[in-house]
């Protein structure tokens, strides 16, 4: 998040489809009060803890909160995140954000690539592999969009054999006119 109240985060245009997104408080003593995104030029509540109850101290403060799937949308989405305390000495309502609150969101895209070269080793076959689908997921900047080192990436492959290749002995008639 840009400050402490609001922050944006960007899903590519083309070639993705929004999953889910949660974001979470840092609260420390205050209490996640209410979340909200914008919708149409204006902010629209997506998650208010007095929706449960008055007293917070009874509540507990919610670590993630899921924005709803049907309220985000590609290109920018703005969040509010405001938390909440009470001064214990004057009973005063104090209201603020953290700047270590974040954006988690999923985002599926084109995942996989076609057949390759020609390679003698299945590791120089999956390296190739591997950098066609990080160009394919470059869709902004010069890195991908994810981390193909994740674990959450699982390689399959095919081997093919039997692949026609020009060797061996071959006849050659060379004809020299004089």
């Amino acid at each position: 998040m840009t400050s402490p109240k609001q922050g944006s985060f960007y899903v590519p245009e083309e070639g993705a489809e929004l999953e889910s997104a949660k974001v979470t408080s840092y609260s420390g003593s205050r209490w996640t009060d209410k979340a909200l995104i914008n919708q149409s030029d204006s902010f629209e509540t997506f998650y208010n803890l007095s929706n449960y109850g008055q007293r917070y101290d009874t509540l507990g403060d919610p670590f993630l909160v899921n924005i709803p799937r049907n309220m985000l949308s590609l290109g920018n989405n703005t969040v509010r995140l405001d938390t909440i305390a009470v001064d214990p000495e004057n009973d005063e309502i104090i209201r603020g954000g953290s700047p270590d609150n974040r954006f988690y969101y999923t985002v599926n895209v084109p995942s996989s690539v076609g057949y390759g070269g020609l390679f003698n080793t299945s590791e120089k076959a999956r390296e190739d592999a591997i950098q066609r689908l990080r160009e394919e997921l470059t869709l902004y900047g010069d890195e991908p969009i994810v981390d193909l080192n994740s674990s959450e990436i699982e390689p399959t492959e095919s081997v093919l054999t039997d692949q026609p290749r020009i060797w061996g002995p071959a006849n050659v008639r060379l004809v020299l006119w004089k």
